[in-house]
């Protein structure tokens, strides 16, 4: 299954919420990478890391991140603004001085 099509899933699931989808805002947004940082709470810490970021990247490099018209048109700019500042962010430094040494 592609990774657009879960995301897509998982957001039809949270925009069905009364306070909207993760990306709705930022707060909403770091909510729920908290809670995914949380279910994988077993892992190493930098191997989760650089999983995750992997994962992220993996969304902004693919055409779109929603598989439906229907969200594209309405969270597609949003969610692409959050995650590429995810990315950016001290949490992923990690993630992308491992992509840098590799290029």
């Amino acid at each position: 299954m592609l990774a657009s099509h879960l995301v897509d899933e998982e957001t039809q699931r949270w925009c069905r919420e009364p306070r909207g989808g993760p990306w709705c805002d930022v707060l909403r947004f770091m909510e729920y990478e908290h809670a995914v940082a949380e279910e994988y709470a077993f892992m190493p810490a930098l191997a989760y890391e650089l999983g995750r970021g992997r994962f992220l990247a993996s969304l902004l490099a693919a055409p779109s991140v929603y598989r439906t018209s229907h969200f594209r048109e309405r969270y597609e700019h949003r969610a692409r603004t959050q995650i590429g500042a995810l990315l950016r962010s001290s949490r992923y430094r990690s993630y992308r001085w491992l992509r840098a040494r590799r290029s």
